[in-house]
């Protein structure tokens, strides 16, 4: 059983995540933050914009995408619970929670990954949208020789899930919703998702 968690602010935001409205950021919100929280994150990095040829003829490329484009993609930010920040002994569960992760609230909820998946399957059906779950993948951009990461980019939406090693606290695992974009100036998205199966767990920070 995968796990994840998420940290909340609000008390009431938890309740309409427990009640399965999953709340979707546009990527391009986080670019207002400061420049140690945005720098190779949210599409900072180069994304793909080349062009296709079949035979030296350019054809339509459904990858080709604006910078603009890929900050009005939405995404939803947890943690994964992994064996970088829990430790399992004698039938006891430790998370470890950064003191950094801490001051984005004091309200934390963990659930199931694959349940978390199911649930905005289901919420994203209405609307058309499609769907993609991946752990974060954690580049040191400081030390890097070469431009070997930019294998992990195939299409305009890889870059949502490289982060510089400055962010590695957060462990993080990212959803993000594809096939269409936000409208231009739209900063976030509610899903109505239903009822959720396997229930989450919610804990009060101290």
């Amino acid at each position: 059983m995968p796990l994840c968690y998420k940290i909340f602010k609000e008390k009431d935001h938890v309740d309409g995540f427990m009640k399965g409205n999953i709340y979707f950021s546009a990527a391009g919100r986080f670019m207002n933050e400061r420049d140690n929280q945005r720098q190779y994150s949210e599409g900072t990095v180069p994304i793909y914009t080349h062009p296709c040829y079949i035979e030296n003829i350019q054809v339509p490329n459904p990858y080709y995408q604006s910078y603009d484009e890929t900050l009005r993609v939405p995404l939803f930010c947890c943690s994964s619970i992994n064996q970088n920040n829990a430790v399992y002994d004698e039938g006891k569960l430790t998370i470890l929670i950064p003191p950094e992760n801490k001051i984005l609230g004091r309200h934390m909820v963990y659930f199931d990954t694959d349940e978390l998946f199911r649930l905005i399957s289901e919420g994203v059906k209405e609307d058309n949208w499609g769907i993609r779950g991946e752990k974060i993948f954690y580049y040191d951009f400081d030390k890097l020789k070469d431009d070997s990461w930019l294998s992990k980019i195939h299409n305009f939406v890889d870059p949502l899930f490289i982060h510089d090693a400055k962010h590695n606290n957060q462990n993080e695992f990212r959803f993000v919703l594809t096939n269409k974009l936000l409208p231009k100036g739209a900063i976030d998205l509610t899903l109505r998702c239903g009822e959720w199966h396997i229930k989450p767990q919610y804990i009060e920070l101290a």
